[in-house]
């Protein structure tokens, strides 16, 4: 059941049917691939019997891996459905076993399969779908255009799945509503036949630099005295999020400092960021201090920055502090060979982390991205009830947009595709189910914002890990706002972006913390609102940036958006 409230949407697991397996000691999970997961039940003597829970699909199928004796709460038949107390009917298929009531008798390898009745289907027709589910398959292509995702649910013929908005976007031809629908915290999920679910995305096209050369010369030198300026007072610290903020802050300006042709200040900060990521990529660099290195958890399969920050140790938020890593190390080996040389070994280790590990074994392919959802969930564990989250979107994005930086800096082709693949689906997820709510949806009826800041998988509210202000709900989708997230931010229509920037600064105005963010933001809605936010902070004589921003690419931002 979802509920919807002025601040959150929540639709946590339901209890409607419970199993009861006598001898049951432990679970554990025995395979799992991008979109499914078995779980087996272990008793005194052994495995009692596993399901496969897959992404998307409305059954459940438990197979006995020994003789067993299972009870349910409610009362099924094999030819009707059973009605739950929150007034939701479920259907169930016998393969082998006997049915009687709430009590299922199971041979090994005979299997049970429960499933929910959608709204506007029959038990009858869900249960004609109720294949032996033994796993996913997943695929995926990039053009210039569009990346398409395809996930094959492997079975015995042709099953079922879950369609949402971000896959009814793209969905491809051939795919059709024709099972009714459920409710989500995402929205109704349409319910279609078939054995594989593929959708496409638009692909946002990297650029490194804002267009700053255009500018006019009053601009432009204005603009260059701000950048000589952030160069000469930059600070980089220790731990892996605002280490790796300070770098990429660098990187922008290192970036317009050659554009401006200021090669002072292009050298410098070029210096700067050599200086720290000669620190960062030392293989060595553990047994020399206990910060700026990275080292291997060969238990969890994963790389530790040190000083971990936000719970990174526990593997939460990498993609977010490593993305700023690899946009940095990205854009600068692709200019200077000699820097590729030498951070590489390490580099390639990063990037492993959050994405494809090329078939290595030291890391799980794409540890944080989930295909079927289209997005990446930030924490290491998910110790949630309401399943793993994911509050910055912006940092994700970005995340995907330094790995094609570093993919293209190593001519890594594969990479590349990956990247670009992973950039398109989380782009297109932050913008519908964050930036750009479709209100017409009756999950959103009572809830009062215009956005989304925090996701579970089973909840979704206007609000942060962090602080309760609304620049801060807002900023958490759009920092650090990279000259590649223009084009998908810009996507949103103008009068949604002006609704954005007028609820998050309504209290505050944008003299507050992350207000040079939702200045950046409000630009993108129009000329004359590009003008507006100019005007407050040459007007104002604006000090106020995030640590991850500078004063310069603030204003290069704005004179360009």
């Amino acid at each position: 059941m979802v509920t919807t409230t002025a601040d959150q949407i929540t639709g946590p697991a339901s209890s409607d049917v419970t199993v009861l397996l006598p001898g049951l000691r432990t679970t554990m999970v025995t395979a799992y691939d991008e979109a499914s997961v078995t779980v087996t039940f272990l008793g005194p003597q052994g495995a009692l019997g596993h399901v496969v829970l897959a992404r998307g699909s409305p059954y459940l199928t438990l197979t006995a891996d020994a003789a067993l004796s299972v009870r349910t709460n409610l009362a099924f038949a094999a030819d009707r459905d059973s009605r739950a107390g929150s007034g939701r009917h479920y259907g169930v298929v016998a393969d082998g076993c006997t049915i009687d009531g709430t009590q299922v008798r199971l041979a090994p390898g005979d299997r049970v399969t429960w499933f929910p009745v959608p709204d506007g289907t029959t038990r009858t027709k869900m249960a004609a779908h109720a294949i032996r589910l033994t796993g996913t398959d997943l695929g995926y292509s990039v053009t210039t255009q569009s990346a398409t995702t395809r996930i094959t649910y492997r079975g015995n013929g042709s099953g079922a799945f879950g369609v949402l908005l971000h896959h009814r976007d793209g969905l491809a031809d051939g795919i059709s509503n024709d099972l009714g629908s459920l409710p989500t915290v995402f929205g109704r999920m349409a319910i279609c036949s078939g054995s594989a679910l593929q959708w496409s995305s638009p692909v946002r096209p990297l650029r490194a630099g804002l267009p700053v050369e255009s500018l006019p010369t009053a601009d432009r030198a204005r603009l260059a005295s701000q950048v000589r300026a952030d160069v000469a007072g930059a600070a980089f610290p220790a731990d892996t999020y605002y280490g790796g903020k300070a770098l990429q802050r660098m990187a922008q300006l290192w970036m317009l400092a050659g554009q401006l042709n200021l090669k002072d200040a292009a050298a410098a900060a070029k210096a700067a960021l050599v200086g720290q990521l000669d620190l960062w990529t030392d293989p060595a660099g553990a047994s020399k201090r206990s910060s700026k290195c990275f080292v291997y958890d060969d238990r969890a399969r994963g790389l530790i920055g040190l000083q971990p920050s936000f719970g990174s140790e526990g593997f939460s938020d990498h993609h977010f502090h490593y993305g700023y890593f690899l946009y940095t190390a990205g854009i600068l080996a692709a200019e200077d060979p000699a820097l590729l040389t030498r951070w590489q070994p390490v580099m390639d280790l990063v990037a492993a982390d959050v994405a494809n590990s090329g078939g290595t074994g030291l890391f799980p392919d794409r540890r944080t991205f989930d295909a079927y959802a289209g997005q990446s969930w930030a924490s290491g564990s998910a110790p949630f009830d309401l399943g793993n989250d994911q509050e910055s979107s912006s940092e994700a994005a970005n995340a995907w947009i330094g790995l094609a930086w570093w993919a293209r800096a190593t001519g890594n082709s594969g990479l590349a595709s990956e990247a670009a693949w992973m950039l398109a689906g989380e782009t297109r997820a932050a913008l519908r189910y964050g930036l750009y709510l479709d209100g017409t949806d009756p999950v959103y009826h009572g809830y009062q914002h215009s956005i989304v800041s925090l996701t579970f998988g089973a909840q979704r509210s206007y609000r942060t890990w962090f602080s309760d202000a609304p620049t801060a709900k807002l900023a958490i989708q759009l920092l650090p706002a990279s000259p590649t997230a223009m084009s998908y931010l810009r996507s949103v229509p103008p009068d949604r972006i002006r609704w954005n920037v007028r609820s998050a600064t309504a209290s505050g105005g944008f003299g507050q913390t992350f207000g040079d963010y939702a200045l950046m933001y409000s630009a993108l809605a129009g000329t004359k609102d590009r003008s507006q936010a100019l005007a407050v902070v040459q007007d104002t004589g604006w000090r106020q940036v995030d640590p991850g921003n500078s004063l310069a690419y603030l204003h290069a931002w704005l004179l360009t958006a």
